[in-house]
């Protein structure tokens, strides 16, 4: 089942944000020129590493920079023998999945006791599923719940996001006249729904707003007969960053199975093989 970043709908919202795309055996490689004479090449966690359709891209588009985020280790180990060396990654290189194909009443038990009574204890608050005219005070209120350190990125690509997968993007929002506010973006392919971003302010998390809020986004995977619930990442001790400890503490209350990726991998090509 493949990735979502090797899907056909998120590719087209790629090039919406200028990458050029090619493609080979249902794999995508995406393309960028960075300076006039610096382009980068890049492909995540594709089905099949075809190296020798890699070295036909660097060599026609004149790559400068190649990066590659394999799906397994059996990938990892061909980009080591062709002397790439190993950074850290743009995806999450460890995260945690939900099977959706267990009954509903049994995802929920896996959750952990303070999980579920936080879904129960939420149950009847009002949660808003946002159309597009309302991405302009999903994306306000996102912005005032964080601080200056946390990236956000561009309103246009989250209406992107919006235009580009219709009704596989799911957004929810909550706010109050208390000041709470707490809100997320959902994604889907045909088989994977992916917590793609999400946000809580203070008031929210007090009232533990976030919980309900994933939860209704299982819901939503699960009516659309996803078969997994990816959670987008969580902390890896290999690439360790301390601002992930206390959100991969709140996804992990949800069960689920860890999975782990061998992290990102990159090399100049100034002389590539």
């Amino acid at each position: 089942m493949n990735d979502i970043r090797q899907d056909q709908t998120y590719t087209f919202y790629l090039s919406r944000l200028g990458w050029k795309i090619k493609k080979q055996k249902n794999v995508y490689y995406f393309i960028r020129k960075i300076l006039p004479f610096l382009q980068i090449t890049k492909v995540q966690r594709p089905e099949t590493l075809d190296t020798s359709f890699l070295k036909k891209i660097i060599l026609e588009e004149k790559i400068t920079i190649t990066i590659v985020e394999p799906k397994d280790e059996r990938q990892a180990e061909i980009l080591k023998k062709l002397n790439f060396r190993q950074i850290k990654p743009y995806l999450p290189s460890k995260t945690l999945v939900i099977d959706l194909s267990q009954k509903l009443e049994t995802i929920l038990k896996k959750t952990k006791k303070d999980c579920r009574l936080s879904i129960k204890k939420t149950k009847n608050i009002k949660i808003k599923k946002c159309q597009r005219k309302d991405l302009t005070e999903f994306y306000s209120l996102w912005k005032k719940s964080v601080d200056f350190k946390r990236y956000i990125p561009p309103f246009n690509q989250i209406k992107n996001l919006s235009q580009i997968f219709k009704e596989n993007a799911l957004f929810l929002l909550y706010k109050d006249s208390q000041g709470a506010a707490s809100g997320a973006i959902f994604l889907k392919n045909k088989w994977n729904a992916y917590y793609w971003q999400a946000f809580t302010n203070k008031k929210a998390r007090e009232k533990l707003i976030q919980y309900q809020i994933v939860w209704q986004g299982v819901l939503w995977a699960k009516k659309n007969k996803c078969l997994n619930f990816d959670f987008e990442g969580v902390f890896d001790p290999r690439f360790p960053d301390k601002k992930w400890l206390g959100f991969s503490h709140f996804k992990k209350s949800f069960g689920g199975e860890e999975i782990t990726y061998p992290g990102a991998f990159f090399k100049i090509n100034l002389n590539f093989w």
